[in-house]
């Protein structure tokens, strides 16, 4: 049986590769997590929403299109941009709580050769979403834990039992 796509977080930061933030999106299958990195320049949350959903490709633009998360290679994607993948069997901790600047996850796991690796990121809802709450009278606090209420589902429906349960979660 294939691999399944779970869901999609279209914006998220971490520091892992450079040690200076970089936006990604998140990827989550049933079988893999994938921090995948837009290279060809740092995006801003509304942009890299916009970017991540677009179905046509810019013909005025000669820099390489964003990558169509529906329909890509997970294996492909999981090696390209030195994107970040973690298998789901490999996770030993995973935490994902109230942050400074929005909900960060946390994952350690083992890699293949046995070594440690620890993945950082912070989730935070797009200011477009938040924004079109606002206005439908949602106060903006409530719109981002809904917002990382749902990033916390796919995580839940994804992750093998064993993980979810003994996983720190949102309360």
């Amino acid at each position: 049986m294939g691999e399944t796509r779970v869901g999609l977080i279209p914006y998220a930061t971490t520091i892992m590769r450079t040690g200076q933030l970089e936006t990604c999106a998140i990827l989550v299958s049933d079988r893999r997590t994938i921090l995948a990195f837009d290279s060809r320049r740092p995006l801003g949350p509304r942009a890299a929403f916009k970017e991540f959903f677009r179905k046509e490709p810019d013909p005025a633009s000669e820099a390489p299109q964003p990558v169509d998360f529906r329909t890509v290679d997970l294996d492909v994607l999981a090696v390209m941009n030195d994107n970040i993948s973690v298998q789901h069997s490999a996770i030993e901790k995973l935490e994902y709580k109230k942050g400074l600047s929005g909900y960060s996850l946390f994952i350690e796991s083992r890699n293949l050769e046995g070594k440690k690796e620890i993945v950082l990121a912070t989730i935070a809802a797009p200011s477009d979403l938040v924004k079109k709450q606002k206005s439908e009278g949602v106060p903006a606090k409530e719109a981002k834990r809904q917002y990382a209420l749902k990033a916390q589902e796919l995580f839940k429906r994804a992750m093998p039992s064993v993980v979810a349960h003994k996983a720190r979660w949102v309360e």
